[in-house]
């Protein structure tokens, strides 16, 4: 009896010592985050990291901005989302933040909070408004309410220890004087609009970001819608096959280190630029998911080629043809990139190659640009491997992808490339890019080009080749050259 009053004696004892230790935690926890500030209904909690302005962009000037959906709504949360201080250690001195508050011009019940720690700069925003691109106002910058003299721009920094509220200023301006114009073009060949000013064309599936001083035939717009559908119907992919990607951004010196366009949603459209190289710094055109971007010399207004040496004294750099080709090249990496960008070299540049080569010859007698790209790209077809690819060592070279520059001729993964998906093409339909790209994000192989994968792998997907077409496709594919395409 005397032992099981004591046992009884142990629970009860070991019981109350739970909940001493249980409320001396509650109490800890709840000293702890008495100083930190909970968002209200009207505020959004916002992650700061060490380093803000990776994030933030510097301008030279600014530009009205839009939202790309309504008006945002703050969501709420327990607590404020930091997660790293300003010294880079885990510990969050929240009794030191600040609070800088951003509201926008159009909609005073939205702010947004943004925390700033002593004597640690925070970049002041590019902030995104609910005012239209091409609306006749001007984005300023933000402008303190207790002192409506000072304006901070976006890029500079605001170093004071205090809390503060920014509201926007905007300018209005007159049609000539806005630094970004829409514009509209007549489908005309003959006809010709010159970009004096940032300019933006709005297509059925893309949206065309034109730079200062460049000649733009009346036709262009119409030519790469058809060039992109034709490339979706070869592919078998649409260009929004995923919704809204993710636009490339201008943050750089061509442009003052801010984007022109920074301004214009493009939501689920095609990005495309057309950039105008002012010192012939043999700029190149190149692409990715988030847009397609040229550099087209034949595109240069007569006042820009005639002010660079380089090309007055060259006028053969400036073509006869708008070189569609190279169009159609840079859109079918984006349209696969959209899609899965772990692919090899050899599948990357061969079928930008061989689906540009089809989308040409299918608009050949569409206009004279088409038909003068079309001799070149028949042209093409005289360019050899400079290695000679048999039953033995097809699936070598596919395997290699031209990674060790020292034994490969450069651009023979573009000739390579573009032959062994003309001979997938013939045997398997123009459709077996779809087929490759769909396995291949499915097994998640990776590339130099990959952003989830960065593996080079290549071997993987010469694998991957033969469980689709056949474990002989690279024997069948030396068959089908013949010696073809070859010294």
């Amino acid at each position: 009896m005397e032992n099981d009053k004591k046992r009884i004696s142990g629970i009860v004892y070991v019981i109350a010592s739970v909940i001493v230790v249980a409320a001396i935690v509650t109490a800890i926890v709840l000293w702890k985050n008495s100083g930190k500030p909970s968002p209200s209904s009207d505020e959004t909690a916002v992650t700061v990291t060490s380093s803000p302005s990776k994030e933030l962009t510097p301008t030279a000037t600014a530009t009205p901005t839009v939202t790309p959906t309504a008006t945002p709504t703050a969501t709420p949360t327990a607590e404020p989302t930091l997660t790293v201080t300003p010294t880079g250690t885990e510990e969050i001195i929240w009794d030191e933040a600040f609070w800088v508050t951003f509201v926008t011009d159009e909609d005073p019940e939205y702010r947004e909070s943004v925390a700033k720690f002593p004597d640690v700069p925070l970049v002041i925003p590019n902030k995104i408004s609910t005012r239209a691109w091409d609306s006749p106002y001007v984005f300023e910058g933000w402008y303190d309410v207790e002192n409506p003299d000072v304006l901070y721009v976006p890029g500079s920094e605001y170093n004071e220890n205090r809390d503060i509220e920014l509201r926007e200023r905007w300018k209005q301006v007159s049609e000539e004087e806005r630094e970004l114009v829409s514009i509209t073009l007549s489908g005309n060949r003959e006809d010709h609009v010159i970009t004096d000013r940032y300019s933006v064309y709005e297509g059925e599936k893309f949206f065309l970001f034109l730079d200062k001083d460049l000649d733009i035939p009346g036709d262009f717009g119409d030519n790469i819608e058809l060039i992109m559908e034709t490339l979706e119907n070869e592919i078998g992919f649409t260009f929004d096959v995923f919704g809204r990607e993710e636009r490339m951004y201008f943050g750089s010196s061509l442009f003052g280190g801010t984007d022109p366009w920074r301004a214009v949603d493009n939501g689920t459209k095609q990005a495309i630029y057309v950039i105008a190289d002012r010192t012939d710094e043999h700029m190149i055109s190149y692409a990715s998911a988030g847009a397609a971007v040229f550099v087209m010399y034949e595109l240069f207004s007569d006042e820009l080629w005639n002010s660079v040496e380089s090309y007055r004294e060259n006028d053969w750099r400036r073509g006869d043809d708008v070189y569609y080709d190279t169009i159609a090249h840079e859109l079918t990496h984006s349209l696969t990139n959209r899609y899965y960008e772990g692919i090899t070299r050899i599948m990357t540049e061969g079928s930008a190659e061989y689906y540009a080569e089809l989308a040409i010859t299918a608009l050949k007698d569409h206009s004279k640009d088409f038909q003068g790209r079309y001799s070149m790209v028949e042209a093409l077809k005289n360019e050899w491997i400079d290695e000679t690819i048999t039953k033995d060592n097809a699936e070598t070279f596919f395997a290699d992808d031209y990674r060790d520059l020292s034994h490969a001729n450069r651009g023979d993964e573009y000739t390579f490339g573009r032959v062994f998906c003309e001979f997938l093409g013939e045997k398997y339909g123009a459709t077996f890019m779809k087929k490759y790209l769909e396995a291949a994000k499915e097994r998640g192989l990776g590339s130099q080009y990959c952003s989830t994968n960065n593996n080079v792998e290549p071997e993987k997907h010469a694998a991957l080749m033969k469980e689709l077409f056949g474990d002989d496709v690279f024997v069948k594919f030396a068959e089908w050259l013949d010696g073809s395409y070859q010294k």
